[in-house]
């Protein structure tokens, strides 16, 4: 209060005042000097007090403002950061949940090709199955076909060789009712070993020692629908003693095609078979046996003494 009063009359001292003093004429000199000091007070108080209070508010709102503004920046940092993670952790998602699609159907397409793979395998075994079952009947159809073709072969051969039996027995008959008797048949005990008649009176074809260079070997091969097509004669019950002789070889026959066997050769063995000393019934059936045992293109080898008589027409039987 002092120095608002000390103030207050240098104020009232000064030129600036002198109309103030004017009007204080009115007033006591005390009064205005109060006045002059309330109002110091007063402006002193705005001066000193208050405009630095003002200041220190709005430097403390610009700071609570800068301060909301930095938390808000902050807050906003946090939540970009935030959805940048969210997004981060969804496109991981997103991913996992592609490699696992990706699997899952890499899986079920493995699934699919192995069951793909099963189904052509079971397919190709049924076609397997099928195509052998498709042969085996095949097979047992050709073997069916096969076994009857061979009993009607062997029905047709038997007839054929029936038929052909009784024309060689007719023809045996006539050639035996119009040839000549065996040389010597008259004569002493010593001199009925048996001949061929030969064109001659006397000439005889001998049925005793043979030589390497009668003796030949001829290899039939057997065609189909082909029969060898030979008569023969002799044996035991017969005049020759024991000897199969060719007795005839029929045009077409397999050993006319061969023609390394005449009419009046004697067959010694027939493959491993001998023919020697048995009679022509037995010679019959073990040559029909060979025959048919043997098969198409496969060889029947005939032993044979070849006859000396040049002319087969000269060639007569019993």
């Amino acid at each position: 209060m002092v120095i608002k009063k000390g103030v207050a009359v240098a104020l009232l001292g000064s030129k600036g005042f002198k109309d103030m003093q004017d009007e204080a004429s009115e007033k006591s000199h005390q009064e205005r000097v109060d006045e002059i000091c309330d109002e110091l007070d007063n402006n002193l108080y705005t001066e000193v007090i208050k405009k630095p209070s003002q200041k220190a508010a709005e430097q403390s709102k610009k700071n609570q403002h800068e301060d909301a503004v930095k938390e808000q920046f902050r807050e906003q940092e946090r939540r970009r950061q935030i959805q940048e993670e969210e997004r981060r952790i969804e496109e991981q998602i997103r991913e996992e949940e592609m490699r696992r699609e990706e699997e899952q159907q890499a899986e079920q397409r493995a699934k699919q090709q192995k069951a793909e793979q099963q189904r052509l395998q079971e397919q190709a075994r049924l076609q397997e199955e099928a195509r052998s079952k498709r042969e085996e009947e095949e097979r047992l159809r050709r073997e069916e076909e096969r076994k009857r073709r061979e009993q009607e072969q062997k029905e047709e051969t038997e007839r054929i060789l029936a038929e052909e039996e009784e024309r060689k027995n007719q023809e045996r008959l006539a050639m035996k009712q119009q040839s000549a008797v065996l040389a010597g048949r008259g004569g002493p005990t010593n001199s009925m070993k048996p001949t061929l008649m030969g064109a001659a009176t006397g000439s005889k074809s001998s049925f005793g020692k043979l030589t390497k260079k009668m003796v030949k070997e001829v290899a039939i091969t057997k065609e189909e629908d082909v029969p060898l097509d030979i008569d023969l004669e002799g044996g035991t019950d017969s005049p020759l003693g024991g000897k199969i002789v060719v007795s005839e070889v029929f045009y077409g026959g397999a050993v006319d095609k061969n023609g390394e066997i005449s009419r009046g050769d004697t067959i010694l063995k027939v493959n491993d078979t001998k023919m020697e000393n048995i009679t022509l019934t037995e010679a019959q059936e073990a040559l029909w046996k060979i025959e048919q045992q043997t098969n198409i293109g496969g060889k029947i080898v005939f032993t044979v003494a070849k006859s000396e008589i040049q002319q087969e027409s000269d060639i007569t039987f019993f």
